[in-house]
């Protein structure tokens, strides 16, 4: 039993399947599912291509058992692009290879490159094209450099240099998305965006994160491509933490407010199983290395349980863009270059907090939607308190954690947003 594709999804990299975890299959396959996760890909940065193939096709079936989707990194099918391993390309000729999958139910399609940069853009679309006459309605996922990427990796990939947070151009990023738009005929736009930092004593933030979503939302709204995201569900090295329930709640509320319709968690399931690696890097994962459950296992299965309350009245809106209340120079992050403008929908706004507002116009017939984030420093929590004044003779309000007071006598209705927290409000 596959989930139904109209709604906003959560995708996981490298779930747990490990062989060398004692851990039925079983059981691994139902952290994903029990989690909120609607697909997972395989065979990358974990050990599913150390099984045999009935074990894969076991996993496949336990996959669609659970309701789970199944994106395969498959090294079987690949041939390396110019010698590199790390740069793989789907290979018409080995196509004889994927015979014993393909046709399962749970498969939904093959993981090709992650984070290539412009030079392969040419011979991306070109094994992609072919990849979907030979797999029809199955799924090519290509994910693409972040904003903070520099010249040399957009145009070389990931592993042309260290990738930093870099004082960086949005025309050269710009560009580079426009290109990949182009030249490879895929109907999304898939980036890494991980925000969630620390500078040893507490929270920081990436100081360009909306800028970062707005200019790719804005080219999928243009190039009518769905928006995509690999979001951060957990932390490495120093200066990247592990996300807490409010980190993760506001990255996703952060995402809708742009017309996300995909989120895909990096990373899943701990690659790090050595004895001789740093703590964080192996237990920061939702899923432990020894298959255990850590606190970021929680923290998404509350968060996507709520965008599934969602989820069904999202997808009838078309996002239009966003803008900001309150973005000072203590919120860098917020900044944005090409704010929503004319959104009449709401004739006033009250908030002493900083604020991101999301713009929506409903897909077919009459009607808007708008989203309210709570974009205070989550270094310095707080709750946001919203006055708004609606043009509108209805309202439904979907979230987790957010307070709603319908109409005051002098027409307000108040939202109280907790940490991280948001809302999506329907008007008819």
């Amino acid at each position: 039993m596959q989930p139904k594709k109209d709604r906003i999804r959560f995708g996981c990299c490298s779930p747990v399947v490990v062989p060398k975890i004692d851990l039925p299959l079983e059981e691994q396959v139902r952290l994903v599912a029990d989690g909120g996760i609607d697909f997972a890909l395989v065979g990358w940065y974990d050990g599913f291509m150390s099984f045999d193939k009935e074990q894969r096709i076991e996993f496949f079936r336990l996959f669609d058992k659970h309701g789970v989707e199944c994106l395969f990194y498959d090294e079987d099918t690949m041939l390396p692009f110019q010698g590199d391993k790390l740069n793989m390309m789907f290979d018409a000729e080995k196509l004889a290879n994927a015979d014993y999958y393909k046709d399962l139910p749970a498969f939904g399609g093959n993981m090709f490159l992650d984070e290539p940069g412009n030079v392969h853009f040419d011979e991306i679309g070109r094994t992609v094209r072919e990849y979907m006459e030979l797999f029809p309605g199955k799924l090519t996922l290509v994910n693409l450099l972040p904003m903070y990427a520099n010249e040399k990796q957009l145009s070389g990939g990931q592993f042309s240099d260290v990738i930093d947070y870099y004082e960086t151009q949005d025309i050269s990023f710009q560009k580079y998305l426009d290109e990949f738009v182009e030249k490879v005929p895929t109907d999304y736009i898939c980036v890494d965006i991980y925000p969630c930092h620390t500078d040893g004593k507490s929270k920081t933030t990436y100081k360009d994160y909306i800028r970062s979503i707005e200019i790719v939302a804005d080219t999928c709204r243009r190039e009518g491509r769905e928006f995509w995201c690999c979001i951060q569900a957990c932390g490495w090295g120093t200066s990247v933490r592990v996300p807490d329930e409010a980190d993760f709640r506001w990255q996703v509320y952060t995402m809708l407010s742009y017309g996300v319709k995909t989120l895909i968690d990096y990373l899943y399931g701990s690659r790090c199983l050595g004895e001789n690696v740093d703590p964080l890097l192996r237990l920061s994962t939702p899923i432990a290395g020894n298959g255990k459950k850590n606190p970021m296992w929680f923290h998404h299965r509350r968060v996507a349980g709520e965008v599934r309350t969602i989820s069904d009245v999202y997808v009838q809106y078309r996002n239009l863009g966003a803008f900001s209340v309150n973005c000072t120079g203590e919120t860098p992050y917020l900044r944005m270059a090409n704010p929503y403008k004319g959104f009449d929908v709401l004739s006033d706004i009250q908030c002493d907090k900083p604020l991101l507002v999301g713009c929506f116009e409903k897909k077919n017939g009459k009607g808007s939607a708008f989203t309210l984030v709570n974009m205070t420093d989550l270094a310095k929590p707080d709750y946001a308190e919203v006055k708004v004044k609606i043009a509108g003779s209805a309202t439904s309000y979907y979230g987790g954690l957010a307070k709603a007071e319908i109409a005051d006598e002098a027409g307000y209705h108040t939202f109280t947003l907790g940490e991280g927290d948001g809302v999506f409000v329907t008007v008819e």
